[in-house]
């Protein structure tokens, strides 16, 4: 039996779950950053379960890709609420904020590409397919986040990836577990 699994199973999913609560007043962000480290441990113990290590590299780039984007495209939105009651400083600078604004972008789709990549080695791996279509959402849904559609398709593959977490098998397949041990 693999109680790893199985714990990486209810990790993702609960933690998958708390992600999605960050709008609560207060104690939202809380929560979310709660649930966020939760995915995190979670994909740590299958990418160790199943001895491939580049599962986790690459979902660790993504996460901290995202929030690096978040840094970048915070502080450039308060930048420009600032410099907005002063309309010479805005137009002085509304080229580096638009510059500022795309690479924070870009860094959301990057982190949005690597995380398909992680969840397409969780489907190779366990072969839960829901792991393959959320990061395919999450890729697509990052790029159309200079849309405003791309906010549902990413919320949408979270909601997926929830689901993926929690349809995994409590332990893997005996052949699965003979390949890990070679």
């Amino acid at each position: 039996m693999s109680p790893q699994l199985k714990t990486a199973k209810y990790l993702g999913g609960i933690g998958g779950i708390l992600s999605l609560l960050g709008g609560i007043p207060s104690v939202g962000w809380l929560l979310s950053l709660s649930g966020l480290v939760m995915e995190v441990l979670a994909v740590k113990k299958i990418a160790d379960l199943v001895k491939r290590k580049e599962i986790f590299r690459e979902y660790l780039v993504a996460i901290i890709l995202g929030g690096l984007s978040g840094i970048i495209l915070v502080g450039t939105l308060i930048a420009i609420i600032i410099s907005s009651s002063k309309p010479t400083i805005l137009e002085k600078f509304l080229l580096p904020f638009i510059v500022l604004l795309f690479i924070g972008w870009f860094l959301i789709c990057l982190g949005g590409y690597f995380t398909f990549q992680s969840f397409k080695k969780i489907t190779q791996e366990t072969k839960e397919n829901l792991f393959h279509l959320s990061g395919k959402l999450a890729f697509i849904g990052s790029i159309l986040l200079i849309l405003v559609v791309g906010i549902m398709v990413v919320l949408i593959a979270q909601i997926l990836t929830i689901v993926a977490f929690f349809s995994l098998p409590d332990e893997l397949s005996q052949e699965k577990v003979e390949e890990t041990k070679i």
